[in-house]
């Protein structure tokens, strides 16, 4: 190895800087790699080898020499003192390892590797990658070593000091895609890249450096290709000067000046991306094969807008044509402008006018617009068994039926209303819809008579009442409505001439081809769009769509031919990073050679073409990937079908007949949802046949041969089997409530009859620790002296005591309760027998208690009397606004502060303060404590931290242990309107219920979200589910932020904030949702400064009543976020000052300056008046703004305005909308309250290129200056 090292160093290699896989570290690092390489879609030889053959020979021999025999690599790499960041090799193939090989002299330059080795059974080395995630691994020493490794893990160096050199070879994953003329080359080079069974026909000497000729560019196979290549290359720089000229004029001129054969034969197949990328897709036939729906089968709806030319009303009328007949029906559902029909009322016309007369569809196609877009609608569908077919966006001409008739309908309402300008808009409708049904042909025939096989005559009747009397018979007068009836029908019938012959004409004048689309899963498209996501349909000004991508085609909707073929249907699934997008073929275009090249050669925006890299990129619990699961060994499968070591899947009996067999589904049953199951009310008789159900038992599944021959010993003992024996009713209707609910029947007796422990079941050494545990707390009874023996002629017998309505009680154990003052009433009650015994007494004697023991009702009163009455002799004052806050304030100044939750206890003062220490002692000896701890130490299920800069709260290991998904299995999971059945909905609760603890101690920025999904549970889907398993992977993944609460400086000046916004019906049941924020900080936020702010509480919840308008919303937000600030500034004036008028807080309050921080424009503008007038629609609201107005002048609340993404409480109202606390925990808990005289809204100002936390130049200057008056 010396002598290569030798050869190393004196070895020069390109300079990489830092560019190369983002090395980091040393800037003058060198790297280079030698062989075979890939890259996107080119592979070759690198120009290393080329240029230092005799390296490349003489390095394959060392490798060959250190190596194992077995060992593969088309290339190896010589890195010097590269130091490569956490990744992993991803053009290096899959099933050949890594061989690493490290030289020079250095200490340190370990290989980490991801994962756990033999010689590491735990993975204890930590690294971080570059997005901020922390994975466990191993270390491999690797100088003068060969190191193997798998090159998909995760890996990276570690550092070192003194010269690192590395040479590692490996296997290229294009090693195929080179040919074998390369191959051959590579391998007589010292390569061993083919496989074991190949041998070199060349052999390298050890030492023997061999100058060979100069090797091409390998990315072409043969000289002749090579040369091809360049006449291609040449073809594109002409074609290119042309301006992309046709083909046919490159070809002709290159003939005219006497090119030869081979560039003209290249020139006819030559083919330019750039002109493929702009070139119109080729047309296919207009005739097609697809065969027309049965009739009523495919339906088509669609919301039509027609405008009164004379009276400028709007109407919206709803249109359900079939697609065989198009026989059409239509209603007027909503009138005037920009009115929309809602799902409800379009779903019962629907019924009323289409389903009662014809009939549920079997296909219901509609497109994308807001009406149809309902979970109404779906739900509907979903209980006829009608598919739902909502087409792709912006592919109108997928309901072109539908459109056109109501087209035609509007173009013939119009005309008729010019001649007749009394007739209503329902008649207008209403003949214009009889004369396309009678009028149009279809196939020969008008939609009416393809219906009723016949038309109507000439009164418009369909039935034979008249007795089959001559037409001229029927008609009663020329006058009257008959009259003004045929005129309109006259009308009508000329309008439907002149639209029929209209579309005639439009017909033949834009027939042509249409384009042939043939799209595969993987393939790279283009997607046309008119609108993009987050910009207006008309932005920049213009309504000209254009291509958007690239994307990868995932899927294609096929459908069923007459022959039970699948055929390409009218939809397109593309994935586009996390986006799942709808299109139709008509949409997409091809990528280029050149777009593709560009794309594989992108590689931190790649496009996923695999389905596993779709669910990286789109989200992890929509998808279950299993394959990956090692098989279960005999041993763990017998294991699994143990009950008494492993629960069993849930199996239902099928109790009706049921068809021949079939493989057992252990989804959830359907059956779960319709109630509990009930015994049949006749059994069914016995049979001596074999029972149907025998192939369900686990055990007629298992082999003979892979049963034991002899008996197991254990299911012969008696202790192996446990006999339960339960009181059943006695009466009828308890028995029918026992028969309706077993399950709860028997988990409910098992309960009352359940005990802790069973003393007689015990082993003697159980029993022996059970003593010892109990013997501890008799101690704590004995130390106490929780219990006083009688004299025996004060001893009372068993009977005289129930005489007396004395309380028999035994005594329990409760450190805290066993230390509180002596017990001021006369209570008796038999201890234990441990006690007795302690206490030298005969079991069953009658003592007085003298403490309060754990289970008395007064007995945390007792314990709460004693620490106020002892803590209130050394001095300290007990809060109003806080029971179990004590307070230390001599001569005014606040020097110690004690908070106590039941026997937890918080101290906060000076260690330099010998006083405030004298009182500690004091209340160390007092009780008996346990373990004090100081700096970190958790409270409440809160980790605190104390810093430098302050205390930090946190719940990572709560999270981590209690915060879990809900099991759902992915048959459900694609269910997701289905109701979720009571075991659901616990689990949702018990869920919610954790992560609402979270969200109410340290974690603000999950409060909305978990608040929405509470109020779903009672009427909860499985979509319910799956949101909640997505705000548990978003709040685990995040488990690691922290609530700073910041140390300012004694002498900084300190206010109150509170942040109030509102969210407006956004509840399930039409609720609105409050958000408040209430922090402390500096003064100098209210002059437009940055500062610390420390957040003290905040609330998402719903507002109390409900409101008709965002502004009523916002208001209630801000009068009930005054009233939280009220009560903080309270408590923090009565900390620092006291209270010496509990009658006049305002004058305690008005010590500490408060601000309410709000985003409503409506609000602060009213505030900002000198006198709050009740005027408008929301009176209610204005009485209710008038509470916070009296507070701006009584207690000098301040009011402020910020734009909604200055706005804290922002992320306290929506779900999904947390981005503002995201932002204030990257600057490390600081805030500004942002002003701008110009009260821009948020959208404006990203518009003009501001941050959210730019302030305005004249708030900035002057913060009193947009401040209200007061």
């Amino acid at each position: 190895m010396e002598a290569c090292e030798r050869l190393l160093k004196s070895l020069s290699l390109p300079n990489r800087g830092t560019k190369t896989r983002n090395i980091v570290g040393n800037n003058q690092a060198q790297y280079g790699t030698f062989g075979a390489y890939s890259y996107g879609s080119q592979y070759g030889v690198t120009k290393l080898t080329e240029q230092q053959p005799w390296v490349t020979r003489y390095l394959n021999s060392f490798l060959q020499k250190q190596l194992k025999p077995t060992a593969r690599w088309s290339s190896f790499t010589v890195s010097c003192d590269n130091q490569l960041p956490v990744h992993r090799d991803v053009n290096n193939r899959q099933n050949f390892p890594n061989y690493l090989v490290g030289l020079g002299s250095y200490t340190g330059g370990e290989l980490w590797v991801e994962g756990t080795s033999p010689e590491q059974p735990e993975a204890t080395c930590p690294q971080v990658r570059a997005d901020g995630s922390t994975l466990w691994g191993h270390t491999k020493p690797t100088r003068h070593r060969v190191v193997e490794f798998n090159p998909k893990v995760w890996h990276s160096s570690c550092k070192w000091e003194g010269t690192r050199i590395v040479i590692t070879a490996f296997m290229t994953r294009g090693y195929d895609e080179l040919g074998e003329e390369i191959q051959d080359w590579l391998q007589r080079n010292g390569f061993r890249g083919q496989p074991s069974g190949k041998t070199s026909s060349y052999a390298v000497d050890e030492a023997l450096v061999i100058k060979g000729p100069p090797v091409w560019k390998p990315k072409f196979g043969t000289a002749q290709k090579k040369e091809e290549e360049r006449i291609k290359r040449d073809l594109y720089l002409l074609h290119a000067a042309t301006g992309h000229c046709s083909i046919r004029h490159l070809v002709q001129a290159l003939r005219r000046r006497g090119a030869p054969q081979k560039v003209l034969d290249l020139a006819q197949k030559f083919v330019c991306p750039v002109c493929q990328e702009k070139a119109r897709i080729q047309p296919q036939h207009v005739s097609s094969l697809e065969p027309l729906p049965p009739a009523f089968h495919t339906i088509s709806a669609d919301v039509g807008h027609w405008q009164d030319p004379r009276t400028h009303e709007h109407f919206q009328f709803l249109v359900v044509i079939d697609e065989y007949s198009r026989y059409r029906c239509a209603r007027i559902l909503t009138r005037g402008p920009k009115q929309q029909p809602s799902a409800a009322t379009c779903l019962q016309y629907l019924r009323d006018g289409w389903t009662s007369y014809f009939g549920n569809p079997k296909c219901l196609r509609v497109d994308p617009a807001g009406s149809f877009r309902s979970q109404t609608l779906q739900e509907f569908c979903d209980r006829q068994d009608i598919y739902l077919d909502i087409i792709p966006g912006e592919a109108h001409w997928q309901i072109g039926v539908c459109e056109e008739a109501v087209k035609g309908l509007k173009e013939t309402m119009h005309k008729m209303r010019e001649d007749d300008p009394d007739t209503s808009a329902d008649e207008l409708l209403s003949t214009a819809v009889r004369i396309f049904n009678q009028r149009e042909l279809i196939r020969g025939f008008s939609p009416l008579q393809l219906v009723f096989g016949r038309s109507a005559d000439v009164v418009g009747r369909l039935s034979d009442a008249t007795h089959r009397l001559p037409d001229e018979l029927q008609l009663e007068t020329a006058e009257g409505e008959l009259a003004r009836h045929v005129d309109r029908q006259v009308l009508a019938e000329k309008a439907h001439s002149e639209w029929q012959a209209k579309q005639r004409l439009l017909r033949a004048q834009h027939s042509r081809s249409r384009p042939a689309y043939d799209f595969r899963p993987g393939e790279l498209v283009y997607f046309w769009r008119t609108q993009e996501s987050g910009k207006h349909k008309n932005a920049p000004g213009s309504r000209k769509g254009r291509f958007l991508g690239l994307a990868r085609v995932l899927a294609t909707e096929t459908r069923r031919g007459p022959e039970g073929e699948n055929r390409p249907g009218s939809a397109v699934w593309l994935v586009r990073g996390r986006q799942l997008i709808k299109c139709a073929p008509e949409h997409l275009r091809h990528a280029s050679t050149r777009e593709e090249l560009i794309e594989a050669l992108t590689e931190e925006n790649t496009t996923p073409w695999t389905y596993n890299r779709v669910v990286e990129q789109i989200g992890g619990n929509q998808y279950e990937d299993l394959t990956g699961t090692p098989a279960p060994t005999m041993t763990e499968w017998h294991r699994a079908q143990d009950p008494s070591q492993e629960s069993q899947p849930t199996r239902r009996r099928i109790v009706s007949k049921r068809p021949a067999p079939e493989p057992v589904d252990e989804e959830m049953p359907t059956e779960e949802s319709s109630g509990h199951l009930r015994r049949p009310r006749v059994q069914a008789p016995t049979s001596s046949e074999p029972s149907q159900e025998a192939h369900l038992c686990w055990w007629n599944m298992i082999p003979e041969s892979e049963w034991s021959e002899s008996e197991a010993v254990f299911w012969n003992e008696e202790s192996a089997a446990v006999a339960v024996e339960l009181d059943m009713p006695d009466s009828k209707r308890g028995w029918q409530k026992a028969l309706n609910n077993l399950e709860g029947f028997f988990t409910g007796t098992l309960k009352k009859k359940s005990v802790e422990v069973s003393e007689r079941r015990l082993t003697p050494a159980e029993r022996a620790e059970f003593q010892a545990a109990k013997a501890t707390e008799v101690r704590n009874f004995i130390a106490s002296e929780a219990f006083k023996v009688l004299p025996p002629e004060l001893q009372p017998s068993r009977s005289q005591a129930v005489g007396m309505r004395w309380k028999a009680m035994k005594g329990d154990v409760s450190g805290a309760f066993l230390q509180g003052r002596p017990y001021p009433d006369l209570l008796h009650c038999v201890p234990t027998d441990e006690i007795c015994a302690a206490m030298g007494i005969p079991p069953g004697s009658v003592t007085r208690l003298q403490r309060a023991c754990y289970g008395l009702v007064d007995a945390p009163l007792e314990w709460y009397r004693t620490v106020t009455e002892f803590l209130d002799t050394l001095g300290l004052e007990r809060l109003w606004s806080d029971a179990c806050m004590w307070v230390w304030r001599p001569a005014g100044e606040v020097r110690g502060i004690i908070t106590g939750h039941v026997d937890d206890f918080l101290f906060g003062g000076s260690e330099q303060d010998g006083a405030w220490q004298a009182i500690l002692d004091k209340i160390k000896a007092k009780f008996r404590w346990g373990d004090w701890e100081e700096d970190q130490f958790m409270q409440c299920g809160v980790q605190i931290t104390q810093t430098a800069e302050g205390f930090e709260l946190s719940q990572s290991k709560y999270v981590q242990e209690h915060v879990q998904e809900i099991p759902i299995s992915s048959s459900r999971r694609k269910m997701d309107k289905a109701a979720t059945s009571d075991k659901e909905k616990s689990a949702l609760r018990a869920t919610l219920g954790a992560l609402s603890w979270h969200a109410q101690q340290v974690a603000p920025h999950i409060s909305a979200e978990v608040g929405l999904l509470l109020s779903e549970v009672s009427q909860s889907t499985v979509s319910t589910i799956i949101r909640t398993n997505i705000l548990v992977q978003h709040t685990r993944a995040r488990k690691d932020y922290k609530i700073m609460v910041h140390r300012f400086a004694p002498s900084e000046e300190l206010c109150l904030y509170a942040w109030v916004d509102a969210g407006s019906q956004n509840r399930p049941d039409g609720g609105s949702t409050q958000g408040i924020v209430v922090g402390i900080g500096p003064k100098g936020l209210l002059k437009g400064d940055m500062g610390s702010v420390t957040l003290l509480s905040w609330h998402s919840n719903r507002i109390d009543r409900t409101c008709r308008s965002p502004g009523a919303a916002e208001t209630l937000a801000a009068v009930n976020g005054e009233d939280v600030l009220y009560f903080c500034r309270f408590q923090m004036a009565e900390i620092e000052k006291g209270c010496q008028d509990v009658r006049s807080p305002d004058s305690l309050v008005r010590r500490v300056p408060g601000c309410v921080i709000t985003d409503s424009r409506n609000v602060y503008d009213k505030m900002s008046t000198e006198v709050l007038s009740i005027k408008g629609a929301e009176k209610r609201s204005n009485i209710e703004m008038i509470g916070l107005k009296e507070a701006q002048q009584r207690v000098q609340v301040i009011l402020r305005w910020v734009h909604s993404e200055a706005q804290l409480a922002n992320a306290l109202t929506k779900a999904g909308g947390a981005k503002e606390l995201e932002m204030f925990y990257k600057m490390q808990s600081r805030w500004r309250i942002v002003e701008d005289p110009e009260m821009r809204s948020a959208r404006k100002r990203r518009a003009e290129g501001m941050n959210p936390m730019d302030a305005a130049a004249a708030a900035t200057t002057n913060g009193a200056a947009a401040a209200p008056p007061f």
